[in-house]
């Protein structure tokens, strides 16, 4: 069930955000700051986000007395919101990625500069952006998988279908 966490942790740690951002960041980078705003929206607010829960569902998922999850879906569920404003910009930042081959330079520099990124061990870029868009439609079909496999009297039973229905309002 959390095979993907790992993963998921190594993709979106400080250093593996800051091998995309911070080149762009320079001022000889070729994307303006405006751009490089459009191109990552609020990665690293999401990022924050995401190390906090996986590090609670990982005590958790751990602990041999509680077998319960849906209090932390419960907890966070108001926070995936900041997913929203992300999805929306998303399809700005593979317009601005499309755009890019109309010019020589910035063409050149992007393919010099992904392939940097390539070598440090981390996805392309447009892999790495879809990411978050992912992210809450994995958690829906985790909380289904969850309810639909948690006995009916278990304690969990009622609160994972409340979870179930805060996370789908924010897929």
């Amino acid at each position: 069930m959390w095979d993907d966490a790992p993963t998921h942790r190594e993709t979106y740690t400080p250093t593996n955000t800051q091998g995309y951002i911070s080149p762009l960041q320079k001022p000889d980078s070729f994307f303006d700051a405006k751009d490089t705003r459009v191109l990552f929206s609020n990665i690293e607010t999401i990022l924050l986000l995401n190390e906090k829960f996986l590090i609670d569902l990982e005590k958790r998922t751990n602990s041999e007395e509680n077998d319960q999850l849906a209090d932390l879906f419960l907890e966070f569920a108001p926070f995936f919101k900041m997913y929203t404003t992300y999805v929306v910009n998303h399809e700005a930042a593979i317009g601005l990625l499309k755009d890019l081959p109309l010019s020589k330079r910035k063409s050149y520099e992007f393919e010099k500069f992904e392939q940097q990124v390539l070598q440090q061990k981390y996805d392309s870029l447009n892999s790495y952006l879809i990411l978050p868009v992912q992210r809450c439609p994995r958690y829906k079909l985790l909380l289904e998988e969850l309810y639909k496999h948690t006995p009916a009297t278990h304690a969990d039973k009622e609160p994972l279908s409340k979870a179930l229905v805060l996370v789908s309002n924010v897929v």
